[in-house]
């Protein structure tokens, strides 16, 4: 793992503002979950960390190393999950606590 920053981070497709100026860091071997309203960037930022969406503004930097121009996963072992997977009658809590399902990584990229 590696520890991930993102400093004034932006996105903007014409006058439209998907992400402004966010900034974040994620330490080597944290876990962190994004959680927001519908629209406010929380998949946009993750397919920018990912390389699937090019940055307007600012820098991605993984163990400081700056890496928005590498493309598609380019940054290796660095992969966004995105699991819409809540059950509304509960609390985000409550849904964070006890997710509805047991998100396993070797699971999801295990070879057919």
């Amino acid at each position: 793992m590696a520890e991930i920053k993102l400093k004034n981070l932006s996105k903007r497709w014409g006058s439209f503002v998907g992400v402004d100026n966010f900034n974040l860091t994620i330490k080597d071997q944290e876990f962190l979950v994004l959680l927001g309203p519908s629209g406010c960037g929380k998949t946009t930022t993750m397919r920018m960390i990912a390389g699937l969406e090019d940055v307007t503004e600012g820098d991605i930097l993984i163990d400081n190393a700056r890496v928005n121009d590498l493309g598609p996963l380019g940054p290796s072992g660095v992969i966004p999950i995105k699991v819409e997977g809540c059950r509304k009658i509960f609390t985000i809590s409550i849904n964070i606590l006890d997710p509805p399902f047991e998100l396993d990584p070797r699971r999801i990229f295990q070879p057919n």
